[in-house]
Formats: C-alpha cells, sequence, structure tokens
C-alpha cells in the first residue's frame, strides 16, 4: 500500500491510496473492510486503465491523518512494513 498526501491546483489538501494485494480474494476482503469502516476513511475509487484485479487507487473524501489510516490497516491485518523518508 502506498498513501501520498499533496496540494492540487486549488491548494486543497489531498490523501491517495494504491493497494495491491497478492490475490483478488485479498482484494475483496480489504474493500469490505474500508467499506464497514468508511466514516474513518471514505474512499472514492480512482479509474486507472492498465492495472488488474489485485490494484485499486483511491481518493480519500475527507481529511485523513497517515496515522489513522495506517490504525486502520493494523486493524484488517497485523502490522505493516513501513517505508518512510
Amino acid at each position: 500500500m502506498i498513501v501520498s498526501g499533496y496540494y492540487d491546483q486549488q491548494k486543497n489538501f489531498k490523501r491517495e491510496i494504491l493497494v495491491s494485494t497478492e490475490s483478488v480474494e485479498v482484494m475483496k476482503n480489504l474493500l469490505f473492510f474500508f467499506n464497514s469502516n468508511a466514516s474513518q476513511l471514505p474512499l472514492k475509487a480512482v479509474h486507472q486503465p492498465g492495472i488488474g484485479e489485485e490494484m485499486k487507487a483511491f481518493e480519500i473524501d475527507k481529511v485523513t491523518s497517515r496515522k489513522t489510516i495506517e490504525r486502520l490497516l493494523e486493524q484488517f491485518g497485523g502490522p505493516f512494513n513501513q517505508h518512510r523518508p
């Protein structure tokens, strides 16, 4: 999973997530988990042509901290390897 944050041309902060899973089944489970936690992490799918079913891109529809995202992911599958600059 890659989480990015940036300012768009109108200087609005945007956060996006790119998710890659080992199988379609894991992706379905993760999407179900995200949907059940939509109040904390409201996602809007971003169409990315050419990526497979094991990979999805999302825009987060509200300002959500990286720590909130990490906490939710830990609830889904335990601690994740994190590489930060």
